[in-house]
């Protein structure tokens, strides 16, 4: 368990060519097992794969929805509960489509009120979400800053800031980033409520 998390902690590509290549970057196989795709459901860019035998941080592996992106395929959310899909609005036809025969996730609200949509240049989202893992919810990039959503392996926000025209890595570790904190990093106040900062006071929707 603990070589497993050292590997996740230095590898670099959390994703792959097919929903099911993917997989296998984000779950490992339970002691004397091993990891085999059960099914497969895809709607346009997403997938959902449920496998047998793998666990996520020592727990059997729920469902997991990917997305494919122009690097490949990558892991949105592990799907134990049903906010975590909703929250990526792919749709209802779409929800059906994906979750036809399979388990069905847990109702309970654990997702919080901002992450699951991307927000920003599709092109600094993706050089972004390429570089980060397990799996990746959510990026949102304002102006010359980032925050990406991820867990899997623990779980957290990484905050990046744009120079040179080059992502750079600020500010990591688990749990959430607080508005005091990233103004003390240099990031503007007027960024925190479009990057989703957890206690940035955000006009009501």
């Amino acid at each position: 368990m603990l070589a497993f998390l050292l590997a996740l902690a230095s590898a670099t590509l959390y994703y792959g060519a097919t929903p099911s290549d993917a997989l296998k970057k984000v779950v490992y196989p339970a002691p004397g097992a091993k990891v085999t795709i059960t099914r497969v459901n895809t709607f346009g860019s997403y997938a959902v794969v449920l496998s047998r035998g793998a666990l996520m941080e020592s727990n059997p592996a729920a469902p997991i929805l990917f997305e494919r992106f122009s690097f490949g395929w990558q892991a949105l959310e592990s799907l134990d509960f049903r906010c975590r899909l909703d929250v990526h609005e792919i749709g209802a036809v779409g929800n059906e489509a994906l979750m036809r025969g399979m388990p069905e996730p847990g109702k309970q609200k654990a997702c919080g009120e901002n992450g699951g949509r991307d927000s920003g240049p599709t092109a600094d989202i993706e050089t972004l979400r390429s570089q980060s893992g397990p799996l990746v919810p959510s990026v949102a990039v304002v102006d010359n800053f980032a925050m990406v959503s991820w867990y899997g392996a623990g779980g957290g926000e990484q905050i990046y800031r744009k120079a040179g025209g080059k992502w750079i890595f600020m500010l990591g570790g688990g749990g959430a980033w607080g508005s005091k904190d990233l103004i003390a990093h240099g990031v503007p106040a007027r960024d925190l409520c479009p990057l989703g900062v957890y206690d940035a006071k955000c006009p009501k929707k």
